[in-house]
């Protein structure tokens, strides 16, 4: 059962991948604002992150929920363009870290690059499926 799910995740063309990349339509503008408050997020947690990190299918708003303080590492599973992992690393300040984990290609590099045009430093996006961490890599 887990070899069928890795097969259809590397799979060209999966839905998320079109998404992430551009080549399917997705949630743009209004469409994506009126989603993100549907899940929970305040206006002000919009206007904190960049749009490009709207791009969710997400099931609601973990940050809002999750008691972050200043300095913690945080670890967001299946971080898809960013949105929760953003919000969570404002939460954590500079002295704290946030590692986004997803496992479509396209989802990690946009919210990458999200990321850096932002200027958010204190965190960063691996490409991993959630059975495999890469946790020696990253916290060892």
């Amino acid at each position: 059962m887990v070899k069928a799910r890795e097969k259809s995740r590397r799979q060209p063309g999966t839905p998320y991948q079109k998404v992430a990349s551009g080549a399917e339509s997705s949630p743009v503008g209004e469409e994506a604002l009126a989603h993100a408050v549907s899940l929970g997020y305040s206006d002000d947690e919009l206007k904190a992150v960049p749009a490009e990190a709207l791009l969710s299918h997400g099931c609601g708003n973990a940050v809002s929920r999750a008691w972050l303080r200043q300095g913690e590492i945080v670890v967001d599973l299946g971080s898809g363009a960013g949105l929760d992992a953003l919000l969570a690393a404002r939460r954590v300040g500079p002295a704290g870290r946030v590692i986004g984990v997803d496992m479509t290609l396209e989802r990690v590099e946009r919210a990458n690059r999200v990321a850096r045009k932002a200027n958010f430093a204190n965190v960063e996006f691996i490409h991993a499926p959630i059975e495999r961490l890469p946790t020696r890599r990253r916290f060892g």
